[in-house]
């Protein structure tokens, strides 16, 4: 629990890290928390392509449950895809929503694809 808490913290300031670099939207897409989860989700699955005798579980567990954990964040986009709808913004909620839905299985798809072709 100790690696995935300090992985935590590690991933918790890097995600605040680029929230505040970008701190704006596009076509008022939330594209901090966009990015956050599509690099996120790649990643992930680069990560679990290590085999498991070259990475220890500790490590495994601070890199993706901790640092990858906190650097991606499903209570921001949920709250940001709230705020969308209650603002009227159904076509932005819809791409937003769907960027970041399909996005990430599909951005972890091509990692993986890639990683086993190699």
């Amino acid at each position: 629990m100790l690696f995935v808490m300090l992985g935590g913290a590690v991933g918790t300031l890097l995600r605040a890290g680029l929230s505040y670099s970008i701190p704006f939207g596009l076509f008022g897409i939330p594209i901090a928390t966009l990015i956050a989860n599509l690099l996120g989700s790649a990643m992930i699955a680069r990560i679990s392509l290590i085999r498991f005798e070259m990475l220890q579980d500790n490590w495994r567990k601070f890199w993706m449950t901790g640092v990858l954990g906190g650097f991606t964040t499903m209570s921001i986009f949920n709250w940001e895809a709230l705020q969308l709808i209650q603002q009227g913004e159904f076509l932005v909620y819809a791409v937003y929503v769907g960027l970041t839905l399909h996005g990430s299985v599909l951005v972890a798809r091509f990692v993986l694809k890639r990683g086993r072709a190699a």
